[in-house]
């Protein structure tokens, strides 16, 4: 009989607790959903931030900290 395993990382994950974010955390989010989806839409990363507006110095530290 023939055992496969998955990598190590999975495992390790798995044990890991469900992160909840409070509201600000969850407001930032929602706020990148938003961007990334105009980003999908075809409008540039500027003028979707500008329609938000938001700098783009300040996104792009939200989605490092999340």
């Amino acid at each position: 009989m023939r055992q496969i395993y998955l990598q190590k990382q999975f495992y390790q994950l798995a044990k890991q607790s469900t992160i909840r974010l409070n509201e600000q955390a969850n407001t930032r989010l929602e706020t990148i959903k938003t961007w990334e989806a105009r980003r999908g839409q075809g409008l540039k990363a500027v003028t979707a931030l500008e329609i938000l507006d938001l700098f783009r110095a300040t996104l792009y530290r939200w989605q490092q900290r999340l």
